[in-house]
């Protein structure tokens, strides 16, 4: 994604093991160099075809400022990417966050840098 792009975020509420997710109000953020830069794995070589396999295509890389974003991404939690954001009339019907686009799967920081993986299969994202 460009440089000045919005995403959004929503944090999950209950436990991963519960049966319905519940998901808080989205939060936008504009991508930033040294801030918020969200790119699709396929932008990031060979190690991202050798880890992710068939779900390249559908898999993202968020890497946030650890002191700006310490504590805000969790697994389970939904994001919207690629020019999505938050639908509404979707969210009003059917709860907050059920019209993202892609789920975290996996958050990790190192060296005051979070680096957060997303999946864009709508599949997952219901689980």
């Amino acid at each position: 994604m460009k440089i000045g792009k919005k995403v959004w975020h929503s944090q999950r509420l209950n436990s991963a093991n519960a049966e319905v997710a519940e998901y808080g109000k989205p939060t936008e953020y504009v991508t930033h160099t040294n801030y918020l830069t969200v790119m699709p794995a396929t932008s990031r070589g060979f190690l991202e075809i050798m880890r992710y396999g068939e779900d390249l295509e559908n898999t993202w890389t968020v890497i946030a400022n650890g002191k700006a974003f310490d504590g805000v991404f969790h697994e389970g939690d939904v994001m919207w990417v690629d020019g999505e954001s938050p639908d509404e009339t979707i969210d009003d019907e059917y709860g907050d966050g059920a019209s993202a686009n892609a789920v975290v799967k996996s958050v990790a920081e190192v060296n005051y840098t979070i680096s957060v993986t997303l999946t864009r299969n709508k599949d997952q994202i219901k689980q």
